[in-house]
């Protein structure tokens, strides 16, 4: 183990925004919007180290200065050629630049000063989106809707612990999704449900530790992602409401040839490895980016003098995770199951009074990790019992 304490501060900060937008009506069945946006930010910031086995003496100091520049034009429709159809699409231009300088002043471990190093970004980019919708009834519609978006040019310039500012490229994501959204039994019951495919090219993504407490920027070739969403809602009676909902998320690193770190600390890295000993993660999902996520929700109310008593549950639950860029098996985590209660009187003015619990069936699960010093990871909350005096306005 070694000592691995820091801290970020940030010592100037100025940003200006402004956005004009112009919407018009140009014919009775279109409703069109045009504008121009406008950013510009400064941001100066130190890092810290500090030493936590000298009494948490400060050893390492860092700063940056970024200055952004952005603007876009965009210009917006909405068509009605039919009762029950709807078009709409857009389109904006963005433009962004951005100049970066870092410089370590003291560094840790001996490693001494570094820079001033300046690193310049910039991109141009045109994204958009196109969509219909068709409404069979008032209680049943359909919709597909094509998007193209970015992610303007990166940089981390993070150096009190690495040498090396990493930057990484504008990404593209192009992203078909469609859809079927109804209301059933007078009002009392919503059940929707869509399915999506997005493809992101030159994927930015962040390598987390490793042999070192500092994060790198990457590119990858593409990140493909597949999966369906339900939500539901019914209201069997007047004093009960369910919610439900699931989505099934696929994603996969397509990039081969890719490698990044691996555990500073030994672990069992599951990838093959290349010749520099880095793991290959072609093929890897996301990291952080559970297959399954599901909640459900009841609540059941009764009327009482100026007011309701209530019981309400909520529930969250995801399948496993994967912590890194890189798989092993010490840095992932199993399905997590959350759930909570609440017990309460609101009045009709505002005030409720309330008892609570959260994480009630007491799951412990890993929320994350640090691979560079020993085998570290920290948990989701504990239960929580607790009474909550309230006015809502």
């Amino acid at each position: 183990p070694f000592a691995a304490e820091s801290a970020d501060n940030i010592t100037a900060h100025h940003q200006t925004t402004s956005e004009t937008r112009l919407a018009f009506r140009p014919a009775a069945t279109v409703e069109s919007t045009v504008g121009v946006f406008f950013f510009q930010e400064n941001l100066e910031l130190e890092n810290l180290s500090f030493d936590t086995l000298a009494a948490g003496a400060e050893n390492g100091r860092a700063v940056q200065d970024q200055e952004t520049f952005a603007f876009a034009g965009f210009a917006s429709s909405s068509w009605t050629p039919h009762p029950q159809l709807t078009l709409q699409g857009g389109v904006r231009l963005s433009v962004e630049d951005k100049d970066f300088t870092a410089e370590r002043l003291v560094g840790p471990f001996g490693s001494g000063a570094l820079g001033p190093v300046a690193v310049n970004l910039d991109d141009t980019n045109l994204s958009g989106d196109a969509a219909a919708t068709w409404a069979f009834n008032d209680k049943v519609s359909a919709y597909v809707r094509y998007a193209r978006g970015f992610r303007a040019p990166n940089v981390q310039g993070r150096i009190v612990f690495g040498d090396a500012i990493t930057t990484a490229g504008a990404e593209t994501i192009n992203s078909v999704e469609a859809g079927l959204k109804t209301t059933f039994w007078n009002g009392r019951g919503r059940l929707n449900a869509s399915g999506f495919y997005y493809r992101t090219k030159d994927h930015q993504l962040t390598a987390v530790g490793g042999a070192g407490n500092f994060n790198q920027l990457l590119n990858a070739d593409a990140v493909v992602g597949s999966g369906f969403e339900l939500d539901a809602m019914l209201n069997p009676t007047d004093a009960l409401e369910l919610t439900a909902g699931v989505s099934l998320n696929k994603t996969r690193i397509d990039s081969p040839g890719l490698e990044v770190g691996v555990c500073g600390a030994p672990c069992t890295v599951l990838d093959p490895l290349s010749a520099a000993g880095n793991a290959l993660i072609d093929g890897n999902s996301l990291p952080q980016a559970p297959k399954w996520i599901a909640s459900w929700t009841a609540r059941y109310a009764v009327p009482v003098s100026n007011g309701e008593f209530f019981v309400f549950t909520d529930w969250a639950y995801r399948s496993r995770i994967n912590f890194f860029l890189y798989e092993s098996v010490e840095f992932q985590d199993a399905n997590e199951l959350l759930g909570g209660v609440r017990v309460g009187w609101a009045r009709k003015d505002g005030w409720e009074l309330s008892a609570y619990g959260r994480n009630i069936l007491n799951d412990v699960s890993i929320a994350g990790a640090i691979d560079f010093n020993n085998f570290s990871g920290y948990v989701n909350e504990p239960p929580l019992w607790g009474v909550e005096i309230a006015k809502r306005f």
